[in-house]
């Protein structure tokens, strides 16, 4: 399997409700249960029972994982998505970096300057009133 079918295949658990998980869990995981009983048997007859538990055990583990892990790039996207609207919202362009700690206080001025690092053509440094540093909104697209 390829990295980008994995990627693809953890993008879609993460993105998806839980009863859909269990409808498409329900009709892989007999399957997935088969394939380890046969290997099971085949390797030794009293590690069935055992292994066929821990073979569910890291199924529901690695669905749990998946549903609640995020990429670093997917944060810092959503992350930027909420400074952007929190902004945006108020009818601004730029805003300080004190006031973007009224969002949540993870977006102090070090985690900010990361995002503008990872997104250059969305938002940049800026010097506001009263020499205040804070950020600008840049790619606003009008309506």
């Amino acid at each position: 399997m390829k990295i980008n079918e994995l990627r693809n295949i953890h993008s879609w658990v993460r993105n998806t409700g839980i009863s859909e998980i269990l409808f498409v869990s329900s009709l892989i995981l007999p399957a997935y249960l088969l394939l380890y009983n046969y290997a099971l048997t085949v390797i030794n007859e009293s590690w069935r029972n055992a292994g066929l538990v821990i073979a569910v055990i890291i199924y529901a583990a690695g669905i749990f994982w998946m549903k609640n892990s995020q990429s670093v790039s997917e944060r810092n996207h959503k992350d930027l998505l909420i400074i952007k609207n929190f902004i945006l919202d108020k009818g601004y362009k730029y805003m300080t970096f004190e006031r973007l700690l009224e969002i949540d206080k993870k977006y102090n001025e070090d985690k900010v300057k990361s995002l503008m690092f990872h997104y250059p053509n969305e938002i940049r440094l800026a010097k506001l009133k009263d020499n205040k540093r804070g950020i600008k909104i840049l790619n606003i697209e009008e309506e």
